[in-house]
């Protein structure tokens, strides 16, 4: 018998065997000493395949002798089809090709980096920041989520930008109205604030109220978007004990200067009066 190529099994300690492959095809086991040195059982697998494509056999035939010489341990039939068909190619390296994404080391000069590019630009993405650094998506993410505790949010909603110029302003009365309280304690108790806000009514069904039973085979249930049955504005004047007035506005009256000047005439005779 004239043996060709030797597939060896070693992957784990509890294999003990050697499988010649001979030039039919066919897989003959030995027994060999429990202490043989183990090794890369996928680097091992790729060189026979290597050999098998020199010797012409299919995927499919390279795929069966694998699975017969490493059983469990054999790679899968992807695998073994994205090897042979490299190997088809005239490929010759047994080594993985470098993937950009492979998790890459954390170390404290790369999470500086990452902090100093987020603080020039918060609103840079990941890619970006990996490319700034030089790093993977991966490893950007890890430092970004794990290392600075960060994560990325929607701007929030407000109802007006300020200026600088306007934020020092509110800065400034407010300063100013500390000052007083520390000189009138008992200014807090003489202030009416005023606040006004829009309501609205819906008849909802929650989530879990609309949840039901359905096949695969059955449409997805639907529900419409529902408008308001009732939208009304409701204006509040407050003290530091609670509400001192509240009154809706009706949905024909527009809230103007006159409209502010009326309300504020009925405050100042319900506030005497209490």
């Amino acid at each position: 018998m004239a043996i060709e190529h030797v597939l060896t099994c070693h992957s784990v300690t509890r294999l003990s065997s050697i499988a010649l492959l001979s030039t039919s095809g066919r897989i003959f086991k030995y027994k060999r000493v429990l202490g043989w040195k183990i090794s890369d059982c996928k680097s091992e697998q790729r060189v026979n395949i290597k050999f098998l494509v020199k010797l012409k056999k299919s995927t499919m035939e390279t795929f069966h002798l694998l699975t017969e010489a490493y059983s469990e341990d054999c790679m899968s039939y992807a695998c073994v089809f994205e090897w042979h068909k490299r190997f088809s190619e005239g490929r010759q390296s047994l080594k993985d090709d470098d993937h950009p994404g492979h998790p890459h080391a954390v170390v404290t000069d790369d999470i500086e980096k990452v902090q100093d590019v987020i603080r020039k630009d918060r609103r840079l993405g990941v890619r970006a920041v990996a490319e700034e650094v030089n790093l993977c998506r991966e490893s950007v993410r890890q430092i970004l989520s794990e290392e600075l505790n960060m994560r990325k949010v929607c701007a929030k909603m407000v109802a007006k930008v300020l200026s600088d110029e306007q934020k020092e302003c509110r800065k400034e009365l407010c300063l100013g109205l500390l000052q007083r309280v520390e000189n009138e304690p008992v200014l807090l108790n003489l202030i009416i604030t005023c606040d006004e806000t829009w309501i609205f009514m819906y008849d909802l069904e929650t989530k879990q109220q609309s949840m039901q039973w359905k096949s695969s085979s059955s449409p997805r249930p639907k529900k419409a978007c529902m408008s308001s049955k009732f939208k009304a504005i409701m204006i509040v004047f407050f003290d530091i004990q609670g509400i001192v007035m509240a009154e809706w506005v009706s949905s024909s009256q527009t809230v103007n200067q006159q409209y502010y000047i009326e309300f504020l005439t009925k405050l100042c005779e319900h506030v005497r009066r209490k």
